[in-house]
Formats: C-alpha cells, sequence, structure tokens
C-alpha cells in the first residue's frame, strides 16, 4: 500500500487539510459546549415549534412562488438555448453570459416577489421571519456557532458519500456555474458576478423561500422533523447535482435547524453565505489540482 509523502503535496491542499482540520476541531469543541448548555438549561422545544408555526405563510403562498418561479426557470431555460443557437453574441460569449444572466434573473425575481408579497399583506420582517435588523451582530456569531457545530457531520459524511460515489463510478463533475467560477479562461466579470451571487443573494433568496415560507408551512401539517428533512431534500434535489446531493441535503438541515432554535432567519442567511463563501475559497484553493500525489 502505498504512503503519502507530506513533502510532495501540493501547498494548496496541505493548506486546505489544515483549515479543515481546525474547523473539524473547532466544531468537535463547539458542539460539547451546546451539548453540556442544552442539557443545563432544558431548552423550551415545544415553544420554539410554536413559533415556527405561527408565521403567516399558507399552502398557497408556498405554491404560488414555487409555481411562478418555476415557471420563469422553464422560460429562462428555453430563451437561453434558442440565444445559443441562434445569437451571434450568445455564442462569441459562449455559456458564461448566459449562465450569469440565469442565475441574476432567478434569484432577482425571487426576492422581489417575497418583498411584494410581505409588504402587499403588511407583513414586518419580524412577523413574516423573525428577522431583527438591530441584533445583526448577535445573528452573526449565532451563525458561525452553528456552522462550526454543523461542520465535522457535514465534513466526515461528506467524505463518506464521495467515497461511495467514486466506488460506484458515478463521475464527481461540479456543477456548470462551478466549472465556470474555477475557470480562468471565463471573464473575470462574470466569475465575479457569480461570486456575489453564491455569497450575497442566493443565501437571501434560498432562504426565504426554503426555511422562511416553506418550512413553517409543512412544520404545521407534518411536524419539524418530518418538514426539515422534506425541506432539506427538496433544496437537494432542486439542484439538479449528484455529487453535491448529501453535502446539500446535511447542510441545508443545518440551516433549518438553526431557524427554529433562534427564530431569527438572520443566522440561516448568514451562515448559507459562510457555507458558499468558504466553499468558493477552497474552490479557488484547489483549482489547479486534479490528482494528489503518490
Amino acid at each position: 500500500m502505498e504512503t503519502l509523502d507530506i513533502e510532495t503535496v501540493p501547498p494548496p491542499l496541505f493548506v486546505f487539510g489544515l483549515v479543515c482540520l481546525a474547523l473539524v476541531a473547532a466544531g468537535i469543541a463547539v458542539d460539547i459546549v451546546l451539548a453540556l448548555s442544552s442539557a443545563a438549561r432544558r431548552p423550551d422545544r415545544g415553544r420554539r415549534l410554536r413559533v415556527l408555526v405561527q408565521r403567516p405563510w399558507s399552502w398557497r403562498h408556498a405554491v404560488a412562488l414555487f409555481l411562478m418561479l418555476v415557471a420563469l426557470q422553464g422560460f429562462l431555460g428555453s430563451l437561453l438555448v434558442a440565444l445559443r443557437r441562434f445569437s451571434p453574441l450568445a455564442r462569441a460569449r459562449g455559456d458564461a453570459l448566459l449562465i450569469v444572466i440565469q442565475a441574476a434573473v432567478i434569484h432577482a425575481a425571487a426576492l422581489a416577489l417575497v418583498v411584494l408579497l410581505t409588504r402587499g399583506r403588511g407583513v414586518s420582517w419580524h412577523r413574516a421571519f423573525g428577522i431583527e435588523w438591530r441584533a445583526l451582530p448577535r445573528a452573526a456569531r449565532r451563525a458561525v456557532v452553528a456552522y462550526l457545530a454543523a461542520f465535522p457531520a457535514l465534513a466526515f459524511l461528506s467524505l463518506a458519500y464521495v467515497g461511495f460515489l467514486q466506488h460506484l463510478g458515478i463521475p464527481l463533475d461540479p456543477q456548470g456555474s462551478v466549472q465556470l467560477f474555477r475557470d480562468p479562461a471565463n471573464p473575470v466579470w462574470a466569475r465575479a458576478t457569480l461570486a456575489v451571487l453564491a455569497v450575497a443573494v442566493a443565501p437571501v433568496t434560498e432562504e426565504l423561500l426554503f426555511r422562511g415560507i416553506l418550512l413553517p408551512v409543512l412544520a404545521r401539517r407534518l411536524g419539524a422533523g418530518v418538514a426539515i428533512g422534506t425541506v432539506s431534500l427538496l433544496f437537494a434535489l432542486l439542484h439538479f447535482h449528484v455529487p453535491s446531493f448529501v453535502p446539500l441535503y446535511l447542510i441545508a438541515t443545518a440551516f433549518s435547524i438553526a431557524y427554529l432554535v433562534h427564530g431569527n432567519l438572520t443566522v440561516s442567511i448568514l451562515m448559507h453565505a459562510l457555507f458558499n463563501g468558504l466553499s468558493l475559497l477552497a474552490m479557488l484553493l484547489l483549482r489547479n489540482i486534479t490528482d494528489l500525489p503518490g
């Protein structure tokens, strides 16, 4: 059996491994502290669930929003296929322009629909999503703690899943947007726009839709556990990427638990932004590494 010589490990891979080990160690420490604190305080889980299910959202709102976004996604997909085929500009710029346009329009539309629905019903952001702008620093601290608490399980189970896919011979190709971001041949503006969308826009829109609206609706009918599992499953499936399925399901579960525990969607949004941001940094760090030495 071959051994891995540490001197032959590329420096970016070595740094990445050290960072992951540090996050796992910090996460285990956080998990221990949270477990001891929970045992001492005995949190009122029933109150947390009552707060969640009292959010002012119904099946009608959830279904209408998701149907409109699915219709928009289908329209944009068809339009971009036509542009790719018939437009000289689209053919010249390749897929970068089309992917960026599609992502930007979908997220902008989702955010606009949620804002219009919330304001149109005269509902405050606090009542709708538990958001407290003045408590943003506290929400940021809670997001970091929650992310660290989730990281050990996320790392170990994701590694096991990747090993399972490799055993089955399933290719581990990245998503199209990730390929665009990692490829230095693509325009800088396109890669920068995707980074902004991933870190600053997608966490807001996706948390508003999945955790902010859909989770309370399902929890009211199915209970917290089934609702969290269902929302996480939908979140992972709708990314349409097999290699990312388990990591996305796990982190989505962590987002939902954070919202249930803290009652403030800002915590989940900041967790989501942290997850996406660290993932982008990892991609940049490892983009030139294709095979492990040895």
